[in-house]
């Protein structure tokens, strides 16, 4: 659910209250399971004014709220889901790159130590993108799995299942394929073109940080993303935080 309303009129409480209900309708979680909810917001703030009014709220049930947001302990952090929540506030981890060439050198620059953790998932917008980007890292030695809404489902079966055993670290998936992936293995998602809404990608980054893990999704602008950076600044701005000076120039060129 998105809801938008002014300040003060009870927005965050519309949203907690459904989902206590659906938590206290689970069964209580097992050591490794949960979160059972995430909330993602756009700032660090208010990442963490909605986690006290999760805390508040869950109290009298006994449920468990954990922030997650950058520039918080870390361990803190992955010592809080390794103990168990049912609840999980989060922030959106946003890269601002000049050009598509920047993306393909920032994925390969970091993608060793992102697989050194976990899987990794990587968003793409179009079949013929996905296409051409497995192909570009396997001809850099990278083993991976490609995922595309025109395969069919006993190739799609194949490679979700080679993933999930791990025997795959990458996997490069369309919106269309990858609706719905529950792999715990998950460490980090890559939406290295943006999503068509916000909508989109808030499912996309949610892929991350699964059955209690730790999870960390980046998001690659360009300079052509001008109608997604313009989301991402009226997400800032509803929140009343800052927004650095390049998203703002970025969203400025809309039309």
């Amino acid at each position: 659910m998105i809801g938008i309303a002014k300040t003060g009129s009870g927005k965050t409480a519309a949203f907690i209250w459904p989902i206590l209900v659906h938590i206290m309708d689970q069964k209580e979680l097992e050591p490794g399971e949960g979160p059972i909810a995430i909330i993602v917001c756009p700032t660090r703030e208010l990442c963490q004014q909605i986690h006290a009014e999760c805390k508040r709220f869950g109290k009298a049930y006994s449920l468990r709220s954990v922030a997650v947001y950058g520039g918080g302990s870390m361990w803190e952090q992955a010592k809080a889901l390794q103990e168990g929540a049912e609840i999980v506030v989060c922030t959106p981890e946003v890269e601002l790159l000049l050009s598509g060439s920047d993306k393909w050198n920032w994925l390969t620059r970091r993608l060793v130590e992102f697989t050194s953790t976990g899987s990794v998932l990587i968003f793409v917008t179009k079949k013929a993108n996905s296409e051409e980007l497995a192909t570009n890292l396997t001809q850099e030695g990278y083993s991976l799995g490609l995922l595309h809404g025109d395969m069919d489902q006993s190739e799609r079966n194949k490679v979700i299942s080679d993933f999930k055993k791990k025997n795959l670290p990458v996997l490069v998936a369309t919106d269309v394929a990858a609706r719905g992936l529950d792999i715990p293995s998950i460490r980090t998602v890559v939406n290295y073109d943006v999503a068509r809404d916000i909508d989109t990608h808030t499912h996309r980054i949610g892929r991350t940080g699964r059955a209690g893990e730790k999870g960390v999704a980046y998001t690659l602008l360009t300079s052509k993303d001008t109608s997604f950076a313009g989301d991402l600044v009226r997400n800032l701005e509803g929140a009343n935080q800052a927004v650095p000076k390049e998203l703002m120039d970025l969203a400025m060129q809309v039309g």
